[in-house]
């Protein structure tokens, strides 16, 4: 596990241990009467811990698909974690004031996962590639930086051919366009 997952796993750990802090705050069905509180919270508690399991889960997988689909599972428990905070408030259950900052540590935790899934997913499809004998290039031309063709060759150079062509530059007649063989 790397530094940063051992990071991310300590902030995953406070982040459970604040969601079960709103829980045991919830009023009690048997002494208030409020089940739908307990109810709420319930749905709160396992959507809010699973974060951890998941992620953790996440760290120990064999392939990059694999650690992208666990991630992904976690922004899918943050999404839903997040909605049942809301609804609390909505529910007037809790106020605003106290879970704003656990919200806020929820919209944070997606952007992390969003951003990591992003990650592999790039890479898991550049393995895929390499693994076939292939290379992939992106040329870059003009001063905007804009790709102007994407190559697949393969590994030993003796082919190249452009796939993809996204300039709108035509050559003047007679000159050659770079894509002659």
């Amino acid at each position: 596990m790397s530094v940063f997952e051992q990071q991310l796993m300590e902030r995953l750990e406070d982040y459970a241990l604040r969601v079960i802090a709103v829980y045991n705050a919830l009023p009690d069905y048997p002494t208030t009467g409020h089940q739908v509180a307990q109810v709420l919270g319930k749905q709160l508690l396992r959507s809010g811990t699973a974060v951890g399991a998941n992620f953790a889960e996440a760290t120990r997988t064999h392939s990059l698909a694999d650690k992208a689909a666990k991630q992904q599972i976690c922004i899918k428990e943050l999404e839903e974690t997040a909605y049942w905070l809301r609804l609390l408030i909505k529910a007037d259950f809790v106020t605003a004031s106290r879970l704003e900052p656990l919200l806020a540590e929820t919209s944070e935790l997606t952007a992390i996962f969003v951003a990591s899934v992003r990650k592999l997913q790039g890479m898991a499809w550049h393995y895929r590639l390499s693994a076939t004998g292939y290379r992939l290039f992106i040329g870059r031309m003009g001063c905007g930086g804009r790709v102007r063709r994407l190559y697949l060759s393969q590994r030993n150079g003796a082919t190249a051919r452009g796939l993809l062509e996204q300039s709108t530059h035509q050559p003047a007649r007679g000159q050659p366009d770079g894509n002659s063989r």
